[in-house]
């Protein structure tokens, strides 16, 4: 009965099985369990952990690249063709569900959360042609949410690259490389990256090595996927 009651006050469609929403979302709850939701990842890097460790043995022994890496999902249907469909049809409905989804995952954690956050920049070149920046989408939700300004113009790209699925993971380091620039003046110690998909993590982390180097002291990467 009070399922009745709600889908008469909740003119949502769910984006997956385009029943009626039983949330305040387009995605029913029945969708949202059946997602497939990241586990087993290590704390500090994301690197997938075959048990029950929260830190995997690379960033035990040396430094991490980061000190915390949240993914909501792995990046396997339904989660690619919505990332897909966000970036390339333009469904920007798909980012306020992921994005929100996120938030809700994130603010069960008992960390402080970041100062603000920073999506990717996209290249000028990148941004025309696409009309939005993906990364950005995601983290307005995410943002609202969890009371967290969103910070677009602390950092930007200094020149076009090639999108780094196109490449092989040996050319993606060298094509990102120098790729981002920080202003001057940027005051965060606390950020959290966001972006819709990590796979290698070349990106994030030429991205997390200018902000150490402008005085950044802790750094997150939040998610939509990984590989």
């Amino acid at each position: 009965m009070l399922k009745r009651i709600l889908q008469n006050f909740m003119p949502y469609t769910c984006v997956l099985c385009h029943a009626r929403s039983d949330q305040s979302m387009d995605l029913c709850s029945s969708c949202q369990r059946d997602l497939p939701y990241w586990q087993h990842g290590c704390y500090k890097c994301g690197t997938y952990l075959d048990g029950y460790e929260k830190i995997c043995g690379s960033c035990l022994r040396g430094d991490p690249p980061f000190d915390y890496t949240f993914a909501l999902c792995n990046y396997v249907a339904p989660i690619t063709k919505l990332i897909l469909d966000l970036k390339f049809q333009h469904q920007l409905i798909y980012a306020k569900i992921l994005g929100k989804l996120m938030a809700k995952k994130l603010k069960h954690r008992s960390e402080k959360l970041p100062q603000c956050i920073i999506p990717v920049p996209l290249s000028k070149k990148r941004l025309r042609e696409r009309g939005f920046n993906q990364a950005l989408e995601l983290a307005k939700p995410t943002g609202k949410y969890l009371h967290i300004p969103i910070e677009v113009n602390c950092c930007w790209r200094t020149r076009h690259t090639e999108a780094q699925a196109m490449l092989l993971a040996k050319h993606r380091h060298k094509n990102i490389k120098n790729a981002f620039v920080v202003k001057q003046k940027f005051k965060a110690k606390h950020v959290a990256i966001v972006d819709d998909v990590v796979t290698t993590g070349h990106t994030v982390r030429e991205l997390r090595r200018v902000l150490r180097k402008s005085g950044v002291e802790r750094i997150e990467i939040w998610c939509c996927a990984k590989t």
